[in-house]
This record gives structure tokens, sequence and C-alpha cells, in this order.
């Protein structure tokens, strides 16, 4: 894993192992379906300058154990602020946000429910206990810090960072927000659920830093994630105004957020996220052709947008629910002779 540094390109995070390990007892080291265990990779801080590194933080002495157990499975900088970095483990279940400015970084705040609600369980995955990595993409805000257009610096701020593991059986895209994020997407959060009510009127920025998740439509064996990116536009680039209104919402959300996903099967999903009011009641709702235990906001008949774009993009909503690849009979092309 490498990934630029967005203030100094000469400069690389990068995750790695040290040449000097700790010596263990050979019954730590086993083979757990063909990976071995103690040999995880920390965040490490390369400058191009010299060729020097320096290890900068350690998800296993995060965790308090020792180095080498866990490891880290992706690393983004943040879109906006130029001294966070996010880290992710499979092994640790966690997703942390770093504070880089410090010659050790330090942690600012960690998630764990959504990597849990992704977790391989009693079986370990084919990819071993380290996984086959993270896919973290943040949408750039639909507005810039100087925007002197905008209400609030918040609304500058990217709405979330979401990840994605690239394991087969991967169930979820994970939702992670820092305390002053909004909009919360009327999500019921997975993690902090205990402070989804508090009025922001008492409370003019939250103190709790949230998740959530939201299912993927293709989970089975012999189908893993490959790519994701996710883009934040205005909610016209998929309702009109009257379309907007029919939503039920007493404010109509002004930005979606469109997180696009692919599959190794060539497939590609869209989750339509509205950036709607935390005030308000959702309108997300359980109809007929969702899986079990999955609300959505309907929306007012079948939509079809096409983009301007000359590489345009074609985007369709409905109240029908993806057909995963499963569940599609497949066809076998013959030549005539052979029939």
């Amino acid at each position: 894993l490498l990934e630029y540094d967005p203030n100094d390109r000469l400069v690389v995070w990068a995750a790695a192992r040290s040449r000097t390990m700790p010596k263990l007892s050979d019954g730590f080291f086993k083979r757990r379906n063909g990976t071995v265990t103690g040999y995880g990779h920390s965040l490490f801080r390369i400058d191009l300058r010299n060729d020097s590194s320096s290890l900068v933080w350690s998800p296993s002495h995060a965790e308090y154990l020792t180095e080498g157990l866990h490891s880290i499975s992706g690393i983004l900088p943040d879109a906006n602020r130029e001294h966070v970095l996010w880290v992710s483990s499979s092994s640790a279940c966690k997703v942390w946000a770093l504070d880089v400015r410090y010659k050790s970084a330090k942690v600012v705040v960690s998630w764990s429910l959504p990597s849990l609600c992704d977790d391989f369980g009693a079986q370990i995955a084919v990819t071993g206990i380290h996984g086959g990595g993270v896919l973290m993409s943040q949408p750039i805000p639909s507005c810039m810090p100087n925007d002197q257009t905008a209400d609030s610096p918040l609304n500058c701020q990217p709405p979330a960072m979401f990840s994605l593991k690239k394991d087969p059986n991967s169930y979820a895209v994970g939702v992670h927000q820092f305390p002053s994020a909004m909009p919360r997407f009327h999500a019921k959060p997975v993690e902090s659920s205990g402070f989804q009510d508090v009025s922001k009127l008492k409370f003019d920025v939250s103190s709790i830093a949230r998740s959530a998740i939201f299912p993927l439509p293709d989970v089975s064996d012999g189908v893993f994630n490959i790519g994701l990116v996710t883009l934040q536009c205005s909610s016209k680039t998929a309702l009109d105004n009257k379309q907007l209104i029919q939503l039920g919402y007493q404010t109509p959300p002004t930005n979606t957020t469109y997180v696009i996903s692919m599959t190794s099967i060539g497939d590609i999903y869209c989750h339509s996220l509205l950036e709607t009011n935390a005030m308000e009641e959702t309108t997300a709702r359980q109809f007929a052709g969702l899986p079990v235990g999955t609300k959505a906001v309907p929306v007012p008949g079948k939509i079809e947008k096409m983009t301007t774009s000359p590489h345009h993009m074609r985007l369709t909503l409905s109240n029908g629910y993806p057909v995963p690849s499963c569940a599609i009979t497949p066809y076998v092309i013959r030549e005539l002779d052979d029939c």
C-alpha cells in the first residue's frame, strides 16, 4: 500500500514491515489457510529526497498487542484536513483517523462496528486474517473552505469517509463520520446509537463520532469488490424540484452523495444517499423487493437521468432492488455445429 502525501509529493505513506521483528515462540507463527500470522504491516513515512523511512504508527501497538499481529489494509489522506490520515485494518476490524503532525501519530478517533459487521466470522476468509485490503474513498465537498457562499465551514467538509473490503462475501459499505460531520444520511448509526436523537438546537455540534453501514446488493463467495468512488452532487442531478418535494421532507435535501462500487465480474452498483436534515423524521421505509431489514426512501416512479458529458453515465433510480449475480442463471455460448 502506497499513498502520496497531498501536502508533499516527495513523501509517501506506506504499509510496510520493519526488518527487526520481536522474537516470539514457534507456536505464535501458525499457518491459517496459507497465511502466516505475526507478519502484519505498520504505517511508515518514506521521504523520497533521501530514501529514508520512519515508523509512524502501528495498529498492533494501538490495540496493545505484539508488533506484527495486526496489519494495515488501507490508507487514505483526508480530502480537506491536511494533518489527518485514515487507516484501516481488517484483522483488528477497525478504522482510525490519525493526526500525523507528530513524530508518532496520534489517534483522533476510531470506529469498529462497521468492520465487525463485515467480519469473516468463525471460519477464516480465503484471504487470511489480514484480509485482501480495504478500499476507502471521500467525496470532494461541493464547496471549498474559502467559498463565501457557504453557510458554514462545516458544509465544506466531506460528509463522510466510505470503506469497502475487497474480500469475497463482503457485506456492506461502511460510513465513518467525525463528530462535526453533517449530515447523517438519515441512517441509524451502528455506533453511538444512544445519541441519535440529541437535538441539534441544544448541542450545535455533536461530540460523538458515528458510523453506519449500507448493504451491498451482490454478496457471494465468487464475487469481491475492486473499485470504490464517491461523488457529492446536487440532488437535482437525480430529481427535479417537484420530485424532491414529493419525498416528504420539510426542507428538500440539497445534495446527494453517490457511492459507486464495482465487483470483480464487472457489475457497477450505486448507492444514492440523500444528505438530509437530521432534525426531520426520515421517510425511509420498508417496501416490497428490499432485503430483510433494509429501508430506503421510495422514489416517485422510475427516474432516468443522463449526464451531459461526452462520456456520459446513465443514472436510473427505481424502487426495484438489483438482482445479485448468484441469482442469475449462467448461459453458455456454443457454436452452431455443437447444437
